[in-house]
């Protein structure tokens, strides 16, 4: 699953919490430090309260790692520890491009995919009940590379960081990890371009998701396809910097997404485009609003200093038709 195809997908799911009490959970310094410093693709969602929402399948089905699932029915599998649940999930993409590696399996079509399941694991447990399996284990330096099914180099593996962190993926993603906890590449805390903005989000929503600027101009390409109508479209777009998404829940479905921009300027100047595609849609006759370009007709569009803000009221409904009916998220 892209991250980049997630950002569309997000929009219709942005959920905006009216009890201000409420709070999701958070990633750790340690779970980001997990991922490699030139991920351009990084999402969260706290599975705690999201499990408990009504579009939590389609969120399930759309937008999630497959990997999760696979390692879910491993925990549930007999002989496994009973006490061990996934409370949150994070994942990243590091295109093939910034790697120079041919992604693996599980792996994004556009590049390697890193997946952090975070929760109540007992890797003495796991490690028994592979033992008594005599399923195949493999050893890098210190951590244990368990199979989630079948064996050899291209099967999915995870590993315990510890006790509440597990990491998934190819076996090739997983050595690039170990090699970042010993110091061998730099982690995504020092991307000086996304580090800020996952800190910004952190803890704030149930699901949120950040984007680097080549994801980002890709992004808002398929939003706001007005832009591509622009004389100088493709320069205003090289001005975005990233993406920043957020989502919760309450009994209003409320969508919101932020693009980061080179400068206010451009920010206002996509406002104004959208605002103009806003009239335009609004306009135009036979609109269902079960696409996004109808969907932006409700929404509400606003610049402030370097950030283009859209937000946009949806019903239950309208979430499930986009959802059964439009095919803004792959996989």
């Amino acid at each position: 699953m892209k991250l980049k195809s997630f950002i569309v997908g997000v929009i219709v799911f942005l959920v905006s919490v009216c009890n201000p009490v409420a709070r999701a959970g958070s990633l750790t310094t340690e779970a980001v430090s997990i991922f490699p410093a030139n991920t351009t693709e990084f999402g969260f969602t706290d599975l705690q309260q999201a499990r408990a929402l009504s579009w939590f399948p389609a969120l399930r089905s759309q937008v999630l790692p497959a990997q999760l699932w696979q390692f879910e029915q491993l925990l549930a599998s007999p002989g496994m520890d009973p006490d061990s649940h996934v409370e949150g999930v994070a994942w990243g993409v590091v295109s093939s491009a910034a790697q120079q590696a041919p992604p693996s399996q599980g792996a994004s079509a556009g590049g390697e995919m890193f997946v952090v399941a975070l929760g109540q694991f007992s890797p003495e447990s796991t490690d028994a009940y592979f033992r008594s399996k005599k399923l195949t284990v493999v050893k890098v330096r210190d951590y244990p590379l368990y199979p989630v099914s079948g064996s050899g180099s291209g099967d999915l593996f995870f590993s315990f960081m510890n006790s509440t962190v597990a990491v998934l993926g190819g076996r090739k993603e997983l050595e690039r990890v170990i090699g970042i906890r010993y110091g061998e590449e730099q982690s995504l805390l020092s991307n000086a371009e996304l580090a800020p903005l996952i800190a910004e989000a952190n803890g704030r929503s149930i699901v949120w998701g950040v984007l680097n600027a080549s994801s980002a101009q890709a992004e808002m390409e398929k939003i706001a396809p007005v832009v591509n109508a622009f004389p100088q479209s493709q320069a205003l777009l090289s001005e975005l910097r990233a993406f920043t998404l957020e989502i919760d829940a309450d009994a209003a479905i409320r969508s919101r997404f932020e693009a980061v921009c080179a400068s206010s300027g451009d920010a206002d100047t996509f406002a104004t485009l959208l605002r103009a595609d806003q009239h335009y849609q609004r306009s135009a006759a036979g609109n269902t609003n079960q696409d996004m370009s109808g969907l932006l007709e409700q929404a509400t569009v606003a610049s402030s200093g370097d950030r283009l803000d859209v937000t946009l009221d949806l019903t239950d409904d309208q979430v499930a038709g986009l959802f059964q009916h439009n095919g803004f998220l792959t996989r």
